[in-house]
């Protein structure tokens, strides 16, 4: 783990999806998970990409979006980010090598790949940033996740 407490890992193989109850026991006392990896989308690009999940099983009310999305950015140390967007969404979660399972995001191009993963719906912040520090492993092309609990 790195100093943020994320695991990161260049592959990992997924040797199980958790059931219904496994999720909803895991998740019990998590208030958010952070997700970050690289921008796929330039590989010269100094920005990273976040998704947040909140566990939430309801979306914010929009005037809640901004102070909540500030909060996240104050306490990460982002700036400059760019294409911010939030929804609900269905999350399965994997059992890999880290210690703490995978999220992932399941969407309707994704879900057939899901072979029978359960989800839980998640409210979902999705957005591109700059850092000020402590993300190099995730620069240098890592990925990594952490939970926060209550």
């Amino acid at each position: 783990m790195n100093s943020l407490g994320f695991a990161p890992e260049k592959i990992l193989k997924t040797y199980k999806w958790y059931t219904q109850a496994e999720i909803e026991m895991f998740l019990e006392g998590v208030s958010h998970i952070i997700m970050v990896e690289p921008d796929l989308r330039d590989n010269k690009s100094k920005r990273l990409h976040f998704t947040l999940f909140l566990n939430t099983r309801e979306a914010l009310p929009p005037v809640v979006i901004e102070p909540v999305t500030e909060k996240f950015f104050d306490e990460l140390g982002l700036y400059d980010v760019i294409e911010m967007s939030h929804f609900m969404a269905e999350v399965a979660f994997a059992q890999t090598s880290q210690e703490t399972p995978m999220p992932h995001l399941l969407d309707e191009a994704a879900t057939a790949s899901y072979d029978g993963a359960q989800s839980v719906p998640c409210f979902v912040l999705d957005f591109y940033a700059l850092a000020r520090e402590g993300y190099e492993e995730i620069a240098e092309g890592l990925s990594g996740w952490s939970y926060v609990r209550n």
